[in-house]
């Protein structure tokens, strides 16, 4: 795309890994979402919901809510190599902090256009980030 003159953006990239996923290349997920960073190209709630809905590990383990990790840390002791690298890689974007809106009386977590798979992520995110909240107040 680059060297046909396109400028590499959200929806591009997105479009990319809607492909891969379609095709369960995780490697290459993996691989694009690290080359969308080299860019920086932001990641959006349809990353999430394009990568996530392509792992099936995340996808089985949300089809028994009761027994769901309950944390990233986790999480991860489930998935394999591919899954646990796409996990990272999204964790790492500002999507979560476009996601919630603190002020003095409240917090929100908006899910709105995110799949389950991308609300357990953000969910999971949140709460890790609460953690770390509380714990550096004590």
């Amino acid at each position: 795309m680059e060297t046909e003159g396109h400028k590499i953006d959200t929806v591009c990239s997105n479009m990319v890994l809607s492909s891969y996923g379609a095709h369960d290349a995780l490697p290459q997920m993996g691989s694009w979402l690290q080359i969308f960073k080299g860019f920086n190209v932001p990641f959006s709630i349809r990353t999430y919901n394009s990568v996530l809905n392509s792992c099936p590990i995340i996808i089985s383990l949300l089809k028994d809510l009761d027994s769901c990790p309950v944390s990233l840390s986790e999480l991860c002791t489930f998935l394999n190599e591919d899954e646990a690298l796409l996990v990272h890689e999204l964790t790492q974007s500002s999507v979560l902090d476009e996601a919630i809106e603190w002020n003095a009386v409240e917090g929100k977590l908006d899910l709105h256009g995110m799949h389950l798979s991308s609300s357990y992520l953000i969910l999971l995110q949140w709460m890790n980030e609460i953690r770390l909240g509380f714990s550096e107040e004590i």
